[in-house]
């Protein structure tokens, strides 16, 4: 289904408890929420900016993208502000232009991918992170795999244990990881 600028999205579809979602934002806000649902809900502002929001897919496989138009301006009430709640075991892919995100309750893994935005929140499952001109500071509580990668970014781990890649070109790292 598509929503259109300047609207309140309320999205609801089924989706399997360990499906996998893809999301792709340019220009906006991301919160992320694992819950004990077997349904994906996506809720919030689209911004004039946003020209619209495609929820496609179904069962084991939804992708939510968030088409923007050509000019916007970064941190305007133009920009999609979305809340996505998940099944909490779902294994999320996420891509982001100038978003911040943030995530609570995801058990399943996370694959985060940024370009000016921000990361934050907590994970259960395994996380692999990327970003270029953002921060990351996440709490993985079960992880038994992290890679965080930042180019001109801070990263702060806290929790997991098992095997953990971090590397930053430009920005400090405090990991704090989890007795094993």
């Amino acid at each position: 289904s598509l929503v259109h600028a300047g609207r309140t999205i309320e999205e609801r579809r089924a989706a399997e408890r360990r499906g996998e979602i893809e999301i792709v934002v340019v220009s906006g806000k991301l919160e992320l929420d694992g819950w004990d649902r077997s349904e994906i809900e996506v809720s919030g502002p689209a911004g004039d900016n946003v020209e619209r929001v495609d929820v496609t897919g179904a069962g084991n496989h939804t992708s939510i993208h968030v088409v923007s138009r050509s000019s916007h301006a970064w941190g305007s009430d133009d920009e999609a502000r979305l809340v996505v709640h998940v099944p909490a075991k779902s294994a999320v892919t996420v891509t982001l232009v100038s978003t911040d995100f943030k995530t609570t309750g995801v058990l399943g893994d996370l694959k985060l991918q940024t370009v000016s935005g921000n990361l934050s929140g907590d994970a259960g499952g395994d996380v692999r992170a990327t970003t270029v001109s953002g921060d990351v500071h996440l709490t993985v509580r079960a992880a038994k795999a992290i890679e965080i990668r930042s180019i001109s970014g801070d990263i702060q781990l806290a929790g997991g244990g098992g095997e953990v890649d971090i590397s930053t070109v430009s920005g400090k790292a405090s990991i704090e990881l989890a007795d094993v």
